[in-house]
């Protein structure tokens, strides 16, 4: 299930903050996500005590996407020296001609993209692509693949004695 949300992120050193929302498939609050600027996530990961994550609210994936921009446009996050955002959540919907769209047309493109497969996300997993990839596969073997070095180590180590083979817990033992 998804749980859409608006969260934040302040550096507490600098105060400097970013505001982002997670509006994925099956997302919640705590799915360990960080976020998806470039600049900031690096940073994040770098020295996650130095930041404070905070979720400002949790709703539908139509209404996160609205109070990320309202909020963005309100602080004026794209122009703010404090902000590490670097839009106002404009950026999302604009034309080819860098025009921003108007308020139905962009609910009406949100509305048509829902449900849609990317382009590169390969082929929809129909029943029948399924029984067809299944019946393609059925009986034939998978090619012989190069072993692990775990299974290297364990194969040469196959055979050997170990060093303390016999000896009971306690035993001193004097090497000479």
């Amino acid at each position: 299930m998804t749980i859409a949300y608006v969260y934040k992120w302040t550096h507490t050193p600098t105060m400097k903050w970013y505001i982002g929302s997670r509006t994925a498939k099956n997302c919640h609050p705590m799915d360990g996500y960080v976020c998806s600027s470039k600049i900031v996530k690096p940073m994040i990961l770098e020295n996650v005590d130095d930041w404070k994550r905070e979720v400002i609210a949790i709703g539908s994936v139509e209404e996160m996407l609205m109070l990320e921009t309202t909020i963005l446009e309100t602080l004026d996050a794209k122009n703010d020296p404090q902000s590490y955002n670097q839009h106002n959540g404009d950026a999302r919907f604009k034309n080819k001609g860098g025009v921003s769209l108007t308020e139905t047309h962009k609910m009406n493109l949100s509305a048509s993209l829902k449900g849609r497969v990317a382009w590169n996300k390969g082929k929809l997993m129909t029943v029948e692509y399924c029984q067809k990839l299944k019946a393609g596969h059925t009986g034939k073997k998978r090619p012989k693949q190069k072993p692990s070095s775990n299974e290297l180590r364990s194969n040469a180590l196959k055979g050997r004695i170990p060093w303390n083979k016999g000896l009971k817990l306690g035993t001193q033992v004097s090497i000479n």
